[in-house]
């Protein structure tokens, strides 16, 4: 279930729909039917593989990720930074 959509029904009780990984465009279309009709804290969760780095991928060491790519980014000035 790589897509979510869950909403709040009128009685407060919560409540998801299941969406497969090719169907965000349907997915967000229901999202919008939902609020049409006034459903409360309607949000999407997604978990699309092909969208973001594999899971468990929360350390760099040495400049580099654990599956070997270098990593660069660093947030140093960025936005004009101090004395910019």
């Amino acid at each position: 279930m790589p897509i979510v959509v869950f909403w709040i029904e009128s009685a407060g009780v919560p409540a998801h729909r299941e969406f497969g990984d090719a169907d965000l465009l349907p997915a967000l279309q229901f999202t919008e039917q939902l609020r049409a009709q006034g459903r409360r804290h309607v949000t999407i969760s997604s978990e699309l593989s092909h969208s973001v780095g594999a899971p468990g991928v929360d350390a760099v060491s040495g400049g580099r990720l654990p599956g070997g790519e270098p990593y660069e980014f660093n947030k140093r000035h960025r936005g004009g930074g101090p004395g910019a």
